[in-house]
């Protein structure tokens, strides 16, 4: 299990960007929004998630993420028979241009049920975005893009002109910039997982291989 870290741990380095005096009671919320703009800009955050059983005869899988968070994308489906379960092997990796995700359900459509009900049968690898009520992250990814959700809530807070005690068009501009530079940092990190050269590879980490 990861470690928990809380946005709210955010809240000094927030506030140091504001106008003097400026002590909004909505910082919570600027930090969830950031947050969960930051992520879906990005797509930074996989994480294998599962395993779940198959059903027989049941095609379509309603997915969980196990966080406070959506999942955006799917990125690796493994499907495994009861055989393998037991020995601990890796189940059969699908390809996903077979498999649909509608992601405003999140449900996952085999192209083909199971035959036989198999106890751990399915795991997947996905890209996820935690939701506008998240509090949480894992520690990892907090401590590794901390920027970028600080000064996407910096923005957030600085650019409406119906909240004059601490609407600052200087600081929103500077913010803006910060956030767009720490947001492509995290996409070339993300791109630079996957390609040498002009060549495309995954990652080597166990679900794929």
């Amino acid at each position: 299990m990861a470690q928990i870290a809380r946005y709210d741990e955010l809240n000094t380095a927030v506030l140091r960007e504001l106008p003097a005096g400026a002590n909004p009671a909505d910082l919570a919320a600027a930090l969830s929004t950031a947050g969960r703009r930051f992520f879906k800009d990005t797509k930074v955050w996989e994480q294998d998630i599962g395993p779940f059983n198959l059903v027989a005869d049941q095609e379509d899988y309603v997915l969980t993420a196990g966080w406070d968070a959506t999942i955006h994308q799917i990125q690796a489906v493994r499907l495994n028979d009861a055989a393998g379960v037991t020995a601990g092997t890796l189940g059969i990796l699908q390809n996903l241009d077979n498999i649909d995700y509608n992601p405003a359900n999140a449900t996952l459509t085999l192209p083909l049920a199971p035959t036989t009900a198999v106890t751990s049968g399915l795991e997947f690898r996905a890209i996820l975005v935690p939701t506008l009520r998240s509090e949480e992250l894992p520690q990892d990814l907090l401590n590794s893009f901390a920027d970028g959700i600080v000064w996407g809530a910096v923005a957030y807070l600085t650019g409406s002109k119906a909240h004059p005690a601490r609407y600052d068009a200087e600081t929103f501009a500077r913010a803006s910039r910060e956030y767009r530079s720490e947001v492509g940092k995290a996409v070339r990190l993300v791109a630079g997982a996957y390609m040498q050269g002009n060549i495309q590879i995954r990652p080597k980490w166990g679900f794929i291989e």
